[in-house]
């Protein structure tokens, strides 16, 4: 008896020894830095991240490769020649890696092959990518920071714009951008990124961000136009709150720091950056404050200021002006922009002049208004969470 125990314990630690369970399933959404495909990395110690759609409770990852290179084909080769975990024994999804030999403005491609228990094949995801942007420590700016020169406790809103010739159709091209305190930037009349909060919150005296933006589409050969309007956001609260922002350190005119890098087929490049000979001028928006609201004009609107063949003649150089902060860094949280639009859920007149208009729901968003009337007629807008007796709006 003791004999035959003995023989089946044998035989059940053979048979599990031998057992293999492979991956069926590839892993699955790689993503960088927390994004899909970035293309704004200035980091050379990255993080690594996937997951799996698996189709037993058995199936499980018990080690992974990870394996980054400059081309795609040195992925299918199994020879990557920038990055290679080799076989990492583990069921982590993810790992955080140092890739010193990482340069500025490349495009890089990785792959993750996972193993199962026992599992000496692998299965290999797709290759996925990442671009870096200014490594930091070893890419400066060529870009100078912009104003317009007025004070800080000016109102209007800066634009400002630049028009350039190409000698042919960019086959890449890159924006790098940062806008103190919110920036809208145009490309030949045309918005780029999704973003109406960009860059995002720092303290702006120690750190600043930068966004990078693929504009190859919107390029052409010939006469092309970069423009920008800036709002004050946190960089520069004009009216007292409860938190003080009125005396933050950092407080000044809104300024941008922007380079445009293009690339050619015949392997040439060039760089257009933001210095004094940019043009600016102030537009129909007077007063942009996140705890007030804004002002705007639209007697002020400049038609086609961000178009090629706008005459910019009477509008000044640009200011050149010091950097806000010792380290300008690439942002890499996702934008704040719309997500959607949708109409109110009801209307109500409380007056002659007077409308409420009901949302349906509490959500963070403005309000997208068409108005047909006199020049000059003042439509005032105001938002709130709360109704009184009567109906109106209430924002005590």
């Amino acid at each position: 008896m003791i004999k035959s125990i003995l023989h089946l314990c044998l035989f059940t630690m053979i048979f599990i020894s031998g057992y293999s369970t492979p991956i069926k399933n590839p892993p699955i959404h790689l993503l960088c830095e927390f994004n899909a495909s970035p293309i704004g990395i200035d980091l050379t110690t990255l993080r690594f991240n996937w997951q799996y759609e698996l189709s037993s409770s058995k199936t499980q990852q018990a080690g992974f490769r990870l394996m980054v290179a400059t081309s795609p084909v040195f992925l299918m080769n199994g020879k990557p020649d920038i990055y290679d975990s080799g076989l990492t024994n583990t069921g982590k999804q993810g790992i955080t890696v140092t890739i010193p030999q990482l340069k500025s403005y490349t495009r890089y491609y990785w792959i993750v092959k996972s193993f199962g228990i026992n599992d000496s094949i692998g299965t290999a995801s797709t290759a996925e990518s990442f671009e870096t942007a200014k490594i930091q420590g070893q890419e400066g700016w060529r870009a100078q920071w912009i104003t317009d020169g007025n004070d800080k406790e000016f109102r209007p809103a800066p634009l400002f714009r630049k028009s350039f010739d190409l000698k042919a159709k960019p086959t890449s091209a890159r924006v790098y951008i940062s806008g103190l305190g919110y920036c809208s930037l145009f490309l030949n009349a045309s918005k780029v990124g999704i973003g109406s909060l960009n860059p995002g919150y720092t303290d702006f005296s120690k750190r600043v961000l930068y966004l990078t933006y693929d504009v190859t589409a919107n390029l052409n050969k010939g006469l092309n136009t970069l423009a920008a309007e800036l709002g004050n956001g946190w960089f520069n609260n004009q009216t007292p709150t409860v938190w003080n922002y009125n005396l933050a350190p950092w407080r000044a005119r809104p300024q941008l720091i922007c380079e445009l890098h293009i690339k050619y087929e015949d392997g040439t490049a060039e760089v257009i950056s933001s210095d004094k000979s940019w043009k600016t001028s102030t537009g129909p928006l007077l007063y942009d404050n996140l705890y007030v609201g804004a002002t705007y004009d639209a007697r002020l609107e400049k038609a086609g200021w961000n178009k090629n063949g706008f005459d910019d003649s009477k509008w000044q150089h640009a200011t050149i002006t010091k950097s806000p902060a010792p380290l300008i860094v690439s942002q890499m949280m996702p934008e704040i922009g719309i997500s959607r639009t949708f109409k109110p859920a009801s209307m109500k007149v409380v007056k002659e002049n007077t409308y409420v208009y009901t949302m349906g729901e509490n959500i963070a968003g403005v309000v997208k208004l068409k108005v047909k009337g006199k020049a000059g007629t003042k439509v005032t807008i105001r938002y709130g969470e709360w109704l009184d007796k009567n109906g109106r709006l209430d924002q005590t």
